[in-house]
Order: structure tokens, then C-alpha cells, then sequence
């Protein structure tokens, strides 16, 4: 239960180099990076979180995967409300819905 590595709850928001990085006696080997990465930053946290979500102008949570037409388009920025997600039901369960387009 406890091979993989997490950051506590209280610590997430406030994330840095700094920061313990709990449950492994050794994390996995990039566990330090996915961890500290920001889910709403410019480049994903992880190689496999490749769908885009952002907030439209109606205040909807819209998520795009990479063959979306829009895909290219989103800029991933927290000042606009942007984040990755790692699978569709992490998007779907964030309150997002996929694109019509």
C-alpha cells in the first residue's frame, strides 16, 4: 500500500523543491518531478497527463484531448484557469465535459 510516493494534503497547494515527499522510503525514480509539477502549468506534469482543461467564457469546465480541434489553441496558463488532467475520468470527475468539437 505505501510503495508509491504522495505529498501531504496540507502541503499540496504550497508545493516547492522543498517540499516532503512522503510514503516510499526511496520514491520512484521521477516521482520528485511529477509530484512538484504544477497541474496547471505550461508543460504536463507527467507524460501521460496529455488532456487540456480550461474554463469557457460561460464558466464551464471544457477538457480537450490531443486529436481535439482546439487542442493546439489552449494555452496552459493558471492565471486563465487551465489544468492537465490524466485520463478522462479524472477530467470528468474535476466537473469537466469533453468539447463538442
Amino acid at each position: 500500500m505505501w510503495q508509491g510516493a504522495f505529498i501531504a494534503p496540507w502541503d499540496w497547494r504550497e508545493r516547492n523543491k522543498k517540499t516532503v515527499i512522503l510514503g516510499a522510503t526511496k520514491p520512484p525514480d521521477g516521482a520528485h518531478a511529477v509530484l512538484l509539477a504544477s497541474a496547471s502549468g505550461p508543460v504536463a506534469p507527467s507524460p501521460d497527463c496529455t488532456i487540456k482543461g480550461n474554463v469557457n467564457s460561460a464558466g464551464e469546465c471544457i477538457f480537450h484531448q490531443p486529436t481535439s480541434r482546439w487542442y493546439t489553441q489552449i494555452k496552459m496558463k493558471i492565471s486563465k484557469g487551465t489544468r492537465w488532467f490524466c485520463s478522462v475520468e479524472e477530467a470528468e470527475a474535476a466537473g469537466c465535459r469533453e468539447t463538442k468539437r
